[in-house]
Formats: structure tokens, C-alpha cells, sequence
């Protein structure tokens, strides 16, 4: 059965997608286990369809959606519930309150950078939909084409897992390709690590990530002003899409131990 929806033209403008299906938007519901205890994270909520079944279970709501147009819409439909806080802008660029679980068909556009900010700010359990192949890359196995820097930051501070497919006629406008449900529980925090090293690391091996790390790792030393030789005993002898996360972190604490005891002349690349 669908649900009600409009303005077809607006979510092309915008890249979105919207959820019409409502037996895919009960599975959303059902799997995201809600309580009263639950403050949900929605992002691009747009009509509100998702919103008001989040609202019907969870102690309270933040939607955040972007488009003035669908705000005005959402402030009708979401009048009836009290524990709804509406945030008008952009997730990736506006502040919102904390939260422990995030429930969402966001807009596909922002999917990779959504993945990083949704790490930075923390939370317990999410349930989210992503274009399948968006999806095949959060749970992708190391040595796999689907590996890549992705995978590697989500890796390291949640399990990701496909908890089912959704259809392309789920949606509309009707997306090229089909979707699947995604579950990402947070972890504990692992090995305090310099961020920003790792970051900088991370994006300069999957940048040439068929070659062996050791090579890839001699070009970083050299461009940060360290010894190249120094990669034979700092990287494994693998390619980098074959590198774990827990290897890339091992090289990470390798060259912030040469930075401690003073081998680090200095950055000599600006990074990007």
C-alpha cells in the first residue's frame, strides 16, 4: 500500500527519494525496536510519513529537513505531536541535540559524508536506508572492491549490517537502483588515537589503494619530511584495500611514536 506523496519535482531538485511503501516504512519501524526511552534522530524527514510513526513510539523526535517547502508541511502534519522538535537546515551543517538512536531514509546525495558526521557525534543504534550498493560498502570485507576509506572509519567505531532489501517502486520518483536497510550499532571507544593523523593517513593509502601499503607508505613518510625507509617496518606486506582498520591504526600509533621521540621534522604537505 502506498502512502500519500507529492511534489515530485521538488525532491528531483533536491536528489531525494521519498519512502511510499508502507509495509517497507512498518519493517523501518519494527526493526528500529523504539521505546519511550528513545530520542530518534530523523534526517530529511520530509512529509512527514516516517516522522509521525517515530513520534507514535519514541520519547521524542528530532527531523531535520532542509527544504522551506517541506518544513511548512511538516509543521501541519506533526501540530498533533508534542515530542516532535523540528530543525530546519542542512544535517551536515546545523547543530542538533543529542540523541541515542537515528532512524532515517536520507537523502542519498549526503550518504558518505552523513556516515561521518553521524560517527563524530555518537549514538547507540541506527536504522537507515541507502542504495544498495552505498550499503554493500559499509559492510564490505577487507581485500573486496566495495573496501575502501568508508568502511575503514565505520569499522573502527560500529558493526554494520543488511538487515533486509527494499525495492526501487518503493519510492518516489522511482530511484535507478534498488535499496537496502542497514543496521550500524556503535561500539565502545577503541584506541585513542590522533584523529586528524588518522584521517590524513587514511586518505592518502585508499587514494592509490591496489598498490602495497609499504610503497603507498613510503610516498606519506616522505611528504610529511620523515625517512621513506622507515614504511618496510611500519606497513604489513599487503595492498591497502587489504589493510583491516586495526592495521591502519597500528601504523597510525607507529608514526605518532616517531613524532613523540622527536623524529618528526615537521609537515611539509598541506593536507586535504
Amino acid at each position: 500500500m502506498a502512502m500519500e506523496f507529492g511534489g515530485r519535482r521538488r525532491a528531483r531538485r533536491l536528489g531525494q527519494n521519498f519512502l511510499v511503501d508502507e509495509a517497507v516504512r512498518d519493517r523501518i519501524i519494527e526493526l528500529a525496536s523504539l521505546s519511550r526511552s528513545d530520542r530518534v534522530l530523523e534526517i530529511g524527514a520530509g512529509k512527514g510519513a516516517l516522522t509521525i510513526e517515530l513520534a507514535k513510539r519514541a520519547g521524542e523526535v528530532l527531523a531535520v529537513e532542509k527544504d522551506p517547502g517541506l518544513l511548512r508541511i511538516l509543521e501541519g502534519v506533526l501540530r498533533p505531536f508534542d515530542n516532535v522538535r523540528i530543525i530546519a537546515g542542512d544535517f551536515l551543517e546545523v547543530e542538533v541535540p543529542s540523541f541515542n538512536k537515528v532512524v532515517s531514509c536520507p537523502p542519498y546525495s549526503i550518504s558518505s559524508k552523513l556516515i561521518f558526521r553521524l560517527l563524530q557525534l555518537g549514538f547507540e543504534r541506527a536504522i537507515l536506508v541507502f542504495q544498495r550498493e552505498f550499503a554493500e560498502r559499509l559492510v564490505a570485507r577487507s581485500g573486496t572492491e566495495q573496501y575502501g576509506r568508508l568502511t575503514v572509519n565505520l569499522r573502527r567505531r560500529a558493526e554494520a549490517r543488511i538487515l533486509g532489501h527494499v525495492p526501487r517502486h518503493a519510492f518516489r520518483p522511482i530511484p535507478k537502483v534498488d535499496s537496502a536497510i542497514v543496521e550500524i550499532t556503535m561500539r565502545p571507544p577503541g584506541r585513542g588515537l590522533d584523529e586528524g593523523l588518522f584521517q590524513d593517513l587514511t586518505r592518502y593509502l585508499f587514494s592509490q589503494r591496489r598498490r602495497l601499503a609499504r610503497g603507498v607508505l613510503r610516498g606519506y613518510l616522505r611528504s610529511m619530511g620523515l625517512d621513506p625507509a622507515l614504511a618496510h617496518s611500519i606497513a604489513p606486506e599487503k595492498r591497502v584495500f587489504e589493510l583491516e582498520p586495526e592495521e591502519i591504526e597500528d601504523i597510525c600509533l607507529r608514526l605518532e611514536e616517531l613524532r613523540r621521540n622527536g623524529l618528526w621534522p615537521g609537515i611539509t604537505r598541506a593536507r586535504g
